[in-house]
């Protein structure tokens, strides 16, 4: 997929491609317009400092519903 960039490309199409039982990992500096689109999407949002580890033994990667599932 392309998308064009823009606040509006960011937080309308995140809800299109997420949602409720799905699990965003999210940099604690990402623009407000991924931001608003995660929190749009009704999916579980996991917030990691920047630069910071993300401990991937916290986060379970399996799908448990959502838009694909």
């Amino acid at each position: 997929m392309v998308f064009g960039m823009g606040f509006a490309t960011n937080s309308a199409n995140i809800p299109t491609l997420v949602g409720k039982g799905d699990l965003i990992i999210s940099d604690e500096l990402n623009h407000t317009s991924l931001v608003l689109g995660a929190r749009l999407s009704g999916a579980k949002i996991k917030v990691f400092q920047h630069n910071g580890k993300v401990r991937s033994a916290s986060y379970n990667p399996v799908r448990t519903g959502g838009k694909r599932g």
